[in-house]
Order: structure tokens, then C-alpha cells, then sequence
């Protein structure tokens, strides 16, 4: 009886942590690393469903909650008007306003900034993850969003060379 029982919790434990592909290279630092970011999002917006797709296909964990409005969550995640976009992720803390890439959110949440509410895409840029159009894309900047509302550039991205992060001289 007891084999029978620890045989079960073991295959429950395993078959769990396959589906988090959780695999030799991509394992979770922290409890953290393993709850899902959230994404706040109107059920009618096609670009945030490919957003979300994106995400998803870069292996970030998400939970998604259509919104009537999303005015009231950006005012309390502190997201200024002129940072805002259309969809609104929350992890870790930090907020994630718009079109921003996998790769950037990945690297972000590896850092844990101090003193940073989060990051922005202001607007809905041609060419960022979600806003896909063939033979269409406009250069642009993801934004380090600091609690006291200032801003500066964390990332460029470009057709040509991709996603660029900017580092401050030592």
C-alpha cells in the first residue's frame, strides 16, 4: 500500500514538472519564476491575443483576464497615459505595458531592478510582437519605467539588428 502511494505522488510530481518544462538548462531560480504572469487584456483585441501568444511560445507562464476597461489597473500599477498601451502584463511586481518582446521581458525579470515599476511600449508599434505585418516594421524603444514615473531606454529594437539593451557606462 505504501509503494502504491509513493509511486503515485512520484508520477504526479514528474508528470508536473514536465508540463512546466522544467528540463536540464530551463529550470526556475525561485518560487517566483514559476507563477505565471498575468495579462490584463479586452477579449475583442486580436493584436493582444498574438501578443499572449508570443509570450506563451517564449515559455513565460501566463494567465489571461479580459477587462471591460483597463484604465482603473493602470492607475493602480501607477502606468502613466503617456506609457500606456493596450494590454498590461504583471509579474514578479512589475508591470509589462504593451508590445514588449519575450526575450526583453526574460532578461528584465533576471535583473529584478530596484526602484523600477516596470516596463513600457508606449503605443502599438508596426512590427512589435503582436503587430505583425509583413514587409512592415518600425524601429523602437522598450522603456525602464522607475516608481517616481521617470523613464529610460532599456531596450531598442530594429528590423535589422533586433533587440539592442542599453547599459549605462561604468
Amino acid at each position: 500500500m505504501k509503494y502504491i502511494t509513493l509511486t503515485r505522488i512520484l508520477v504526479v510530481t514528474t508528470i508536473s514538472l514536465i508540463s512546466l518544462g522544467l528540463h536540464a538548462g530551463n529550470q526556475p531560480t525561485s518560487l517566483d519564476d514559476l507563477r505565471p504572469m498575468t495579462i490584463y487584456k479586452s477579449s475583442t483585441c486580436g493584436c493582444c491575443n498574438a501578443w499572449v501568444e508570443h509570450i506563451e511560445s517564449a515559455d513565460i507562464p501566463v494567465r489571461v483576464k479580459d477587462l471591460n476597461s483597463l484604465d482603473e489597473l493602470k492607475q493602480q500599477l501607477g502606468v502613466e497615459p503617456r506609457y500606456q498601451a493596450c494590454h498590461t502584463g504583471v509579474k514578479s511586481g512589475y508591470f509589462f505595458e504593451g508590445h514588449i518582446p519575450a526575450e526583453v521581458i526574460k532578461q528584465f525579470l533576471k535583473e529584478k531592478p530596484e526602484d523600477v515599476a516596470g516596463l513600457s511600449v508606449p503605443g502599438m508599434p508596426m512590427g512589435s510582437p503582436g503587430m505583425d505585418v509583413e514587409g512592415r516594421f518600425r524601429t523602437y524603444e522598450v522603456l525602464t519605467i522607475f516608481k517616481d514615473g521617470s523613464n529610460k531606454v532599456y531596450a531598442k529594437v530594429a528590423y535589422d539588428t533586433g533587440v539592442t539593451f542599453i547599459r549605462e557606462a561604468d
